[in-house]
C-alpha cells in the first residue's frame, strides 16, 4: 500500500505507477493483486493517457474545491 496527501498524493501516483513497471521482486508474479494506492488531494502529475494502467491500483480523493488536485501545466 502506497499513500500520500497533496504533493505526497502526486508521489503515491508515480510511486504506483513505478512499482508497476519494476515491481519489487517478492510482489513480481501478483503486483496487480497485491499494490494499492491511496492519494488523497493529489497533486496532478501525470497525463490521462496512464489512467489505463493504474485505473485498478490507485485510488484519488478530493474534497470540494481544493485547488491543488486541479493545477497542473495544462490548466
Amino acid at each position: 500500500m502506497v499513500t500520500g496527501h497533496s504533493l505526497g498524493g502526486g508521489i503515491t501516483t508515480l510511486m504506483s505507477l513505478l512499482y508497476l513497471i519494476h515491481p519489487l521482486q517478492v510482489f513480481k508474479d501478483r503486483i496487480k493483486e497485491k499494490l494499492k494506492g491511496f492519494g488523497f488531494g493529489s497533486a496532478s502529475v501525470l497525463s490521462a493517457d496512464f489512467d489505463k494502467y493504474l485505473r485498478d491500483t490507485l485510488t484519488t480523493v478530493v474534497l470540494g474545491y481544493d485547488v491543488v488536485p486541479r493545477l497542473s501545466y495544462g490548466s
